[in-house]
């Protein structure tokens, strides 16, 4: 009943809407409209190609809709909160998509005009995301078992694809987009067996593998720029690129990201290998963040990013480098960690340098990431019991302060240990929080012991 009150003002208004494009097919509307639950913002925002269509906020109900004339067809961002996925649209489509931020990607469901695109592109991401775990022994195998078990995988997936199809007959374009969708994953996957098989230290002359293990290289497309913000198309050229660089460079040393040489070859590398300006730009800017987050080095950092701001013609990429990397140099093991102001359970606020009694592990959080702050919690509590010389502060980038303190309370965390930004945004900048599972190892005065540590392994 709560979805057909609704569906019923909608599907009048895109009936409203159906008898206008009777009369002129040439400028057909498209419509994406919605329902968030347990909303994280006020807003949604709908993008392509990291250009911004809309931004509308939500209304009392929750629910937004956005009208939009001459679409390009394509693959289009759907964002809310610091979640975001994708949607594929066509002029004249009319998509309405419900989701529980709880579980953002698994509760996403479309209807309407388009719907059926976007559950096939939802269902491939959700099959790839189940059979992590099921990857993560098939690396373990031999290459004569696994490579016949991930090629199976595969057919069964373009078995489900070559179904949808049929049922569906959609356009040209998009029939490439989905199969790219289940092609770069698998594609991916042969990218990344050779390092999780035989490791990081061993020679790439000892590596044996099938004579036509990398067959599948042939049919790759540098330059698809249809698919040139799509997750697995572009996560597929970060590893390809990964790879070629180290077996064209490989002087016998143990394969390492934080390598100066090989990441200025594999910038050479994209440089001459990508000809579409943007998919380089992406690539490059991708390389130079890598680079500037693994490593201390502010000399080589210096180095690479001279490197890339020759090679990437996208302003923005260049301003976001610059800043990445005068932030990074500020969060280097012998200065002091940014004094940033923090909110306490009882609403008080203090100085993170007050805070600091002793050696002290500072690993931040957030409750969007449930899985995620649940194990690091765990983690923290064992790092506890095997390491009573150090304090344990967890910071959470949520903004809320209820809901934070009850997500406190409700899971029994030390309410004298956890605290939350003042100011989330700032904080996130001057700290680099690229990932959730970012930590830092400080002293009583603040000083930074470590700060790529990672509490997991």
């Amino acid at each position: 009943m709560h979805i057909t009150r609704f569906l019923l003002p909608l599907l009048f208004v895109l009936a409203l809407i159906s008898c206008q494009n009777s009369k002129d097919k040439t400028a057909l509307e498209t419509w994406v409209g919605g329902e968030i639950i347990n909303p994280i913002t006020n807003f949604v925002v709908l993008s392509q190609n990291n250009c911004l269509i809309d931004t509308l906020k939500l209304d009392s109900r929750n629910r937004f809709l956005f009208k939009i004339n001459h679409l390009q067809e394509g693959l289009h961002f759907f964002k809310h909160g610091h979640e975001n996925q994708i949607l594929y649209l066509e002029p004249g489509d009319s998509i309405m998509l419900r989701l529980n931020t709880f579980a953002f990607d698994e509760s996403l469901t479309f209807s309407g005009k388009g719907a059926s695109k976007n559950n096939f592109l939802m269902e491939m991401y959700l099959k790839n995301e189940e059979e992590y775990s099921a990857i993560s022994k098939l690396y373990k195998l031999k290459p004569e078992k696994f490579v016949p078990a991930i090629d199976s995988l595969h057919n069964k997936r373009l078995k489900r694809y070559h179904h949808f199809l049929e049922k569906f007959n959609p356009k040209s374009k998009f029939r490439d987009v989905a199969k790219a969708s289940i092609d770069y994953q698998f594609y991916s996957k042969k990218e990344l067996y050779p390092l999780f098989h035989f490791g990081r230290r061993t020679l790439i002359s000892d590596i044996k593998l099938p004579e036509n293990y990398y067959d599948y290289r042939k049919n790759i497309d540098l330059n698809n720029n249809t698919l040139k913000t799509y997750y697995p198309y572009f996560h597929f050229l970060e590893h390809y690129f990964d790879n070629l660089s180290y077996k064209v460079i490989h002087d016998g040393s143990v394969f390492d990201i934080r390598e100066l040489n090989r990441n200025l070859y594999k910038l050479s590398l994209v440089d001459s290998l990508v000809k579409n300006d943007s998919i380089k730009n992406i690539l490059v800017y991708s390389v130079a963040r890598k680079y500037i987050l693994k490593t201390n080095n502010t000399s080589c950092n210096k180095v690479l990013v001279s490197a890339v701001l020759s090679r990437n013609t996208n302003n923005s990429h260049k301003q976001e480098i610059k800043e990445l990397f005068l932030a990074c140099n500020k969060l280097i093991p012998g200065l002091i960690i940014p004094n940033q102001k923090l909110i306490s359970v009882d609403g008080s606020i203090k100085e993170l340098h007050k805070v600091l009694k002793k050696h002290t592990v500072i690993f931040f959080w957030s409750e969007r990431y449930v899985r995620n702050f649940k194990n690091a919690h765990k983690k923290i509590e064992q790092l506890k019991r095997q390491h009573p010389q150090y304090d344990f502060i967890g910071i959470s980038k949520d903004t809320d302060q209820n809901q934070w303190k009850n997500t406190i309370k409700r899971m029994n965390y030390d309410e004298l240990t956890e605290f939350r930004f003042h100011n989330t945004d700032k904080a996130t900048k001057e700290f680099v929080i690229n990932a959730i599972s970012k930590v830092f190892v400080v002293d009583k005065t603040g000083k930074i012991l470590d700060n790529k540590t990672n509490i997991f392994l």
